[in-house]
């Protein structure tokens, strides 16, 4: 799906938006894997980890190695399905969040661009902690 943007960079990070606790994050010149980072913000215990974009896996990257619960791979997938509404009036208003984050880290991370058409991996297939 292409996504028409109105601005042409993103320099730090983007934020694409939250479900129950947990923070969904796109961060600029992240290396050849892509991923996104999710942050669980209200835990007591700080928590951070990675998944791939492009294959249903977590991706270990430096400190950032926290997994899923049950509960949160499911609002994931939720998540990751639902159309953007927030930023209708810079995405295609029939975009999900997985579009998004894919035109994010195209538009961050150039010189490891993935294809904006691939199919959403099945995240249900994560692996989960506990």
């Amino acid at each position: 799906m292409e996504l028409k943007l109105k601005h042409t960079a993103l320099d730090e990070m983007a934020k694409i938006g939250k479900f129950d606790n947990i923070e969904i994050i796109v961060y600029g010149n992240e290396g050849s894997n892509p991923h996104f980072h999710f942050k669980d913000v209200a835990s007591k215990h700080y928590r951070e980890g990675c998944i791939r974009i492009d294959i249903a896996e977590y991706f270990d990257h430096g400190k950032y190695k926290a997994r899923f619960t049950k509960d949160e791979k499911e609002e994931l997938v939720r998540f990751l399905n639902s159309t953007t509404t927030k930023r209708s009036r810079f995405w295609n208003p029939s975009a999900t969040n997985y579009d998004v984050i894919i035109a994010l880290w195209n538009m961050s991370n150039e010189l490891y661009e993935i294809d904006e058409d691939i199919e959403m991996p099945n995240y249900e297939g994560l692996s989960t902690k506990g």
